[in-house]
């Protein structure tokens, strides 16, 4: 969360803007470490992110859970 709202904010708080509009802030987490991998999208999502990107591994769980997240649901992630 923290990083995410820090990046789309100035040092007083208000959001950065630019005359191009409002910049794009993602995040890019990989697959293969697991164990923290909802609690970190679910912060970045709080913070209103604007693309996730996923790597090293097949992440085929995470469209749903984002999904999940968004409407208030419960949702899990296996962690091998």
């Amino acid at each position: 969360y923290c990083e995410v709202w820090l990046a789309k904010h100035n040092e007083d708080g208000s959001p950065i803007r630019t005359e191009h509009g409002d910049g794009l802030v993602g995040v890019n987490r990989l697959t293969k470490v697991q164990l923290p991998t909802l609690y970190s999208l679910y912060g970045a999502m709080l913070a209103e992110v604007d693309y996730v990107i996923m790597g090293a591994g097949i992440p085929l769980q995470i469209p749903g859970a984002l999904d999940a997240m968004a409407a208030g649901k419960d949702t899990t992630f296996p962690v091998d």
